[in-house]
């Protein structure tokens, strides 16, 4: 009976002994494995390769009984080194550090906050930074801003917060909103002013926002709709006014030019008079015109018609040949493509006027002048001078 107790007894020491050599083995296995995905995730983590380094602490090990024990100490005691060393890197080189290494920083320490081991002392040291206190109370100006309606100035000092500011959920849902305030009121304030005809004011309005609203393209395709609209309307303006000088009054009454509100982008203007064959020349401004010079001209003839409208003169030159016509002209203005006022035409050697005709149409579209008075327009009136034919 007793040999049979000790037997019994031996068996149940032997299951113990080899249970615990079994547990002892897959503890140390288990310690193995722990110890090489720990590794490996600090090597991935310490090279910014923060997927990777968290795929790992997700997906590795799971049912492994060592690193439900051991993971969250071994994290937290990792991750105080790597602030102790950011904090370092910082201190020693704080008046060199760069707005990019700080990001760097921030980035960092967002990445070690996710997996909740030391976030009290990552707050701390976000809160201790310039970069996110600065942020902070430009994100505090910009609400009382937005809150004030001020949406411009609310969404230019939000564009200047820190992506790594804590609460940038936050910021990014107000710079939503001041978008959406900012081009509600561009709009209603430009197709109000376009109503009035003041295109240039609704165009330019546009394009002082469209930066901040990252070139947005239904802002673009106005400010195209209102450039069109604002080129038919001048040249509807452009037309009343030739046909106000014109067909209203008489031009060479000298003092009724000042009827109509005819503007030059310089000091001077020039009026010609198809029907009666005449240049005049204007100096002063808008309402303030004074008749300086009068010349008999000469026009295109049938078929090569001098193109009326309104021009600008754009430039100059003191000579001109052309081989089609087998003659040149002195002192040309240019004021629509090859379109010019110049002398009589001359011949190739620039010796001998070819065709003296003025005061009836005998050119090939330009406006011939006698050479002393094409001299004179050409050393008197400036580029960008308005020109109306008519």
């Amino acid at each position: 009976m007793l040999k049979y107790f000790n037997n019994r007894r031996l068996i149940r020491n032997l299951i113990i002994i080899i249970s615990t050599l079994i547990i002892l083995s897959y503890a140390a296995l288990c310690l193995k494995l722990y110890s090489k995905d720990l590794s490996t995730f600090k090597e991935c983590f310490d090279n910014g390769d923060y997927i990777k380094a968290n795929s790992i602490i997700l997906n590795k090990g799971n049912f492994n009984i060592i690193k439900k024990i051991k993971i969250k100490k071994d994290l937290n005691t990792y991750f105080l080194n790597c602030i102790e060393q950011l904090e370092i890197n910082e201190n020693e080189n704080n008046n060199e550090i760069s707005e990019i290494s700080r990001e760097y920083i921030l980035y960092t320490l967002r990445e070690i906050e996710r997996y909740d081991v030391v976030n009290s002392k990552i707050t701390e040291i976000k809160d201790s930074m310039p970069m996110i206190s600065s942020s902070r109370d430009v994100f505090e100006k910009a609400y009382k801003l937005f809150n004030d309606k001020d949406y411009v100035s609310a969404m230019k000092g939000l564009n200047e917060i820190t992506p790594i500011y804590p609460e940038y959920l936050e910021v990014l849902d107000m710079k939503i909103n001041c978008y959406s305030k900012i081009k509600e009121d561009t709009l209603d304030k430009a197709d109000k002013l376009a109503k009035d005809k003041y295109y240039s004011k609704a165009i330019s309005l546009i394009e002082d926002n469209l930066s901040l609203l990252k070139e947005d393209k239904e802002l673009i395709d106005k400010v195209k709709e209102y450039e069109g609209e604002k080129g038919k309307y001048l040249s509807r303006k452009q037309k009343e006014e030739v046909q106000a000088v014109f067909n209203k009054q008489e031009v060479s009454a000298k003092q009724n030019i000042n009827s109509f509100d005819i503007a030059s982008g310089t000091n001077y203007l020039i009026i010609v008079n198809i029907k009666d064959q005449k240049t005049y020349v204007y100096k002063g401004s808008k309402n303030k015109w004074s008749l300086t010079k009068e010349f008999l001209c000469s026009t295109g003839v049938n078929g090569k018609e001098t193109p009326k409208g309104t021009f600008t003169v754009q430039n100059k030159g003191d000579w001109f040949y052309t081989d089609k016509y087998d003659q040149g002209g002195k002192y040309w203005v240019g004021f629509k493509g090859n379109y010019l006022f110049h002398s009589v035409p001359f011949d190739k050697e620039q010796k001998k006027i070819v065709d003296t005709t003025l005061g009836k149409p005998a050119s090939h579209g330009c406006i011939r002048l006698k050479v002393d008075e094409s001299k004179w327009v050409y050393d008197n009136v400036p580029i960008g001078s308005k020109v109306i034919v008519k």
